[in-house]
């Protein structure tokens, strides 16, 4: 077998064999004498001394440069280097991002586990405030009569809805001036744009113009001054060649009267729009005001039932109270009917205070026993 099979035999046959060299394989891959001179291609049998000379040449550098084994060896060793490098800073980021996501998560976990226990505590709380509000204590058999009631004569409070509705003119005010600052630009914009255009068409002209009178007078140079000769070249859009002053009047009224239209259609546009704009801001703070006089209307007369419900309950309680009264009343005679001594609380009273009141009793008087303490305010409802 020759050097060219045991070169493919070592390698495996691939073409890619720079990859497959193991150590053992090294000499005979580097191995250049004979027929192996181009790496496993198998040479003319033909030696011409252009092949000896390139033989020569390549032994010559061998022998200069000496074996490439421990070249290769270095090689193989800064690439296994460079491989390990590459894996651990791999698993370093892989760790480093596994590491993020988990303090990511733990985060998540923690921040869900704090709002939780806030939505909680808000819940506890909320049940607490409506435990107080229904709270009726059994100590009471006719009604919790001193609970604190809401002033008779209350306004809504309009102060949230105003600075709403204060805002939102502020925001629309905000917003007609930034469209009107765009339309501003954008006619500004066009109208420079039409300048520009037509300073490009008169810069256009005049050179049309200067090329013009140079042809004619290389033409009329050519003829020797014969103007009567002279050859007058045809525009392309059949245009004459010059134009009189008066065309030039004519032509440049027109633009200008189209200019002008098209600007005033523009105005009376910008004025239908604006009209528009005005009218629909106007049907919406209408809107606005009816729906604050109907919810001033239903709260006015929610208050007011409520209003009802709560003197009709104080009516009962003090038709109750007084029954009570009387019944206790009625007790009082019959028990002191029954007993046989009468227990009396006199107080003696001076002569010169009879007649303080102007009303003169007698020098003794009963203490009659006094009203319950909310009777004034029950008789003021």
């Amino acid at each position: 077998i020759d050097r060219s099979t045991q070169f493919q035999a070592a390698d495996g046959g691939d073409d890619d064999h720079f990859f497959n060299v193991n150590a053992t394989d090294l000499p005979l891959a580097l191995d250049l004498s004979g027929d192996a001179i181009e790496c496993g291609i198998q040479r003319m049998s033909v030696q011409s001394h252009l092949a000896r000379a390139k033989r020569k040449k390549i032994l010559f550098r061998r022998a200069r440069l000496g074996d490439c084994t421990e070249s290769w060896n270095k090689q193989m060793q800064e690439r296994q280097q460079r491989d390990k490098a590459n894996k651990e800073l791999q698993a370093r980021l892989h760790s480093e991002t596994r590491k993020k996501a988990q303090e990511d998560l733990a985060h998540e976990m923690y921040s869900k586990a704090a709002r939780q226990q806030a939505a909680r505590q808000l819940d506890r709380e909320n049940e607490h405030l409506k435990q107080l509000k229904a709270h009726v204590a059994s100590a009471y058999p006719m009604g919790h009569i001193f609970a604190p009631k809401p002033p008779k004569n209350t306004k809504p409070d309009m102060s949230a809805l105003r600075d709403e509705i204060a805002n939102k003119r502020i925001k629309d005010q905000e917003e007609r001036e930034r469209k009107a600052k765009a339309e501003r630009h954008a006619v500004d914009k066009a109208v420079e744009s039409l300048k520009q255009a037509q300073e490009e068409e008169r810069l256009q002209k005049r050179e049309r113009q200067r090329q013009m009178k140079k042809d004619l007078d290389e033409q009329t140079m050519k003829n020797k001054h014969k103007s009567k000769n002279l050859h007058f070249p045809d525009r392309p859009d059949g245009a004459p060649l010059f134009k009189s002053k008066a065309d030039e009047d004519r032509e440049r009224a027109s633009k200008r009267a189209q200019l002008r239209q098209e600007l005033q259609r523009d105005h009376e546009l910008l004025l239908e729009a604006r009209s528009d704009r005005l009218k629909a801001e106007m049907e919406e703070a209408a809107r606005e005001r009816r729906q604050v006089n109907t919810e001033r209307l239903n709260w006015l007369e929610v208050q007011q039932k409520q209003r009802e419900e709560d003197q009709q309950r104080m009516k009962a309680l003090k038709a109750s109270w007084e029954q009570q009264r009387q019944r206790k009343a009625a007790q009082d005679k019959a028990q002191k009917a029954k007993s046989k001594t009468v227990p009396r609380i006199n107080f003696w009273k001076n002569e010169s205070s009879d007649d303080d009141d102007g009303h003169p009793t007698s020098s003794f008087h009963q203490i009659a026993p006094a009203a319950p303490p909310f009777m004034s305010s029950v008789a003021d409802l």
